[in-house]
């Protein structure tokens, strides 16, 4: 009777270990507007360790959600992360949830974005997101017309802007630019002009980046 109370006990584990799936179900795409993104930005997380590069070249929430994370956890155990920033970007109110979130937890200041390629639309608004800005001398800037139509002031920025934003720094553009917030970026492209392309040394000059790699032999005006 014992060995037969046995054997029913072992095809039970038997029929529930095939049953269960040992591994984890994959998270599904997520959807989110950036409201919601700082309530859920743990919800996607990685496996990539601090020893492993930190790729950002995506601005869907979907694809950021894994990078604070991982930029987090690299703070956490070195107190410093590093990030490399290059590729397109989609929604810019997701770029700008991304840029929130990283300056909002205090992220921003013990990071470092370096740029390793051609940066365009909404990811320029997350290559601002760190303090620490490197970029290669081959590198560009893109600012694309689909950032340049979500501000309906700049107009006025333009204007204040105008005169000051060749010849100078950006200073004209973030006095102007600093009333609006979390749209600082947003709107200082926005007296760039939309389409304009700004190298690694004007990226430099015009305060888009803090320094270049090779600074001599970076790209000429």
């Amino acid at each position: 009777m014992s060995t037969i109370r046995f054997l029913v006990i072992m095809l039970l584990i038997a029929i529930l270990g095939y049953s269960v799936s040992p591994y984890p179900t994959a998270p599904s795409e997520v959807s989110m507007t950036g409201k919601e993104f700082a309530r859920d930005e743990t919800r996607l997380s990685t496996e990539k360790t601090c020893n492993e590069p930190t790729i950002i070249n995506s601005a869907k929430l979907s694809d950021l959600l894994p990078v604070i994370n991982s930029i987090r956890r690299c703070v956490e155990e070195r107190g410093h992360a590093t990030a490399y920033v290059y590729g397109s970007g989609r929604a810019v109110d997701e770029a700008l949830a991304f840029f929130d979130m990283m300056r909002t937890s205090g992220l921003s200041n013990k990071t470092t974005f370096i740029a390793t390629g051609v940066i365009w639309s909404a990811s320029n608004i997350i290559w601002l997101a760190a303090e620490r800005r490197v970029v290669l001398p081959g590198s560009q800037f893109i600012i694309h017309s689909a950032t340049h139509n979500m501000s309906n002031e700049s107009k006025q920025i333009r204007e204040e802007a105008a005169e000051n934003m060749i010849d100078s720094t950006t200073d004209a553009v973030s006095l102007a630019a600093g009333k609006s917030g979390a749209n600082l970026w947003e709107r200082s492209i926005q007296a760039l002009g939309p389409g304009m392309t700004l190298n690694a040394r004007q990226a430099l000059e015009y305060g888009r980046a803090t320094e270049i790699q090779g600074y001599e032999d970076a790209p000429q005006n």
